[in-house]
């Protein structure tokens, strides 16, 4: 699910290429919370670093999901997860995001 969503900000182009969608992301969610302003109002490299890590979650640590090697898929699966909980502080609408947790591999193993 997350490597697709990922996929889809690739292939739209543009800031998810260049790292700037975070610069005016907050300030164009639909139901901002509080904590939006102060995301918002970070420096510009602090933006870059969270494109970067999201392209690192959503894009390249799904693929570690696929190596039959119990620690690299439980870090891997840790790193989704993680990357998911800011989300429930700056948005509103964090469903979506609660959601996206529980098909995820990791909790599915015995």
């Amino acid at each position: 699910m997350l490597c697709d969503l990922q996929q889809i900000k690739i292939r739209a182009g543009g800031c998810w290429l260049d790292y700037t969608c975070m610069d005016y992301h907050y300030e164009t969610q639909p139901n901002p919370s509080p904590i939006s302003w102060i995301m918002h109002n970070n420096p510009h490299w602090f933006h870059v670093l969270e494109v970067g890590a999201n392209h690192f979650a959503e894009l390249i640590a799904p693929w570690f999901l696929l190596i039959p090697i119990r620690k690299v898929s439980i870090t891997a699966s840790l790193i989704q997860v993680s990357s998911m909980v800011p989300f429930v502080f700056y948005q509103v609408i964090f469903a979506l995001n609660i959601l996206g947790v529980f098909p995820n591999p990791h909790h599915h193993q015995r």
